[in-house]
């Protein structure tokens, strides 16, 4: 489906159903060896449609549509998105879900550079890139009642997002420069 006409239909959606953001949003895959999209689709089942929305962005493969069947009504899929796209969803969202096995931890720096927090798999990568109660939370398992009880713990949480972003800055390519210029320094006195 061309870019400009999946955009056009997720807006028609969020227009006619009357979502507005924020929103929860997840960003995964829809291959086999790496989805772990279903949980977090299954877990907006028993979630009310005024309590959680999900935009999720699936790159295309072959789970893609069996995902889109099992979706709630207040799920919607959106595949391909521009970078553009992306940094509005980031924007609008209320948190980044993510409840994947991802080696580096990155998604929770692309969504805290917008001040958003991550509810994350406690596992790999987001052990390192999140702080739990200044940028994001934990779950302990990618399964839907631990990703729900997530979502519904977050709906009372407050948080900083200067504070979120000021934790991202730390993995930024300056301070990871910084942090190089200074090591070598030391190796060299």
């Amino acid at each position: 489906m061309p870019r400009s006409r999946n955009w056009a239909l997720l807006a028609a959606w969020a227009s006619m159903n009357r979502v507005s953001p924020p929103w929860w949003m997840t960003w995964g895959g829809s291959m086999p060896r790496r989805s772990t999209a279903s949980p977090a689709l299954n877990s907006d089942r028993q979630t009310t449609a005024a309590a959680r929305r999900i935009s999720s962005r699936q790159r295309p493969g072959p789970l893609l549509e069996p995902l889109r069947a099992a979706a709630s009504d207040n799920v919607r899929i959106a595949t391909d998105l521009t970078d553009a796209q992306m940094r509005w969803a980031y924007g609008h969202a209320r948190a980044l879900v993510a409840a994947s096995h991802e080696d580096f931890g990155l998604t929770p720096l692309e969504a805290g550079a917008f001040g958003r927090p991550t509810l994350a798999l406690r596992a790999g990568g987001y052990l390192d890139t999140i702080a739990e109660g200044v940028n994001g939370a934990y779950f302990d398992e990618p399964t839907a009642d631990a990703i729900r009880a997530a979502v519904v713990a977050d709906r009372d949480t407050t948080w900083d997002e200067a504070a979120i972003r000021a934790h991202v800055e730390a993995f930024s390519p300056n301070r990871f420069v910084e942090r190089v210029r200074a090591a070598a320094a030391r190796l060299a006195s």
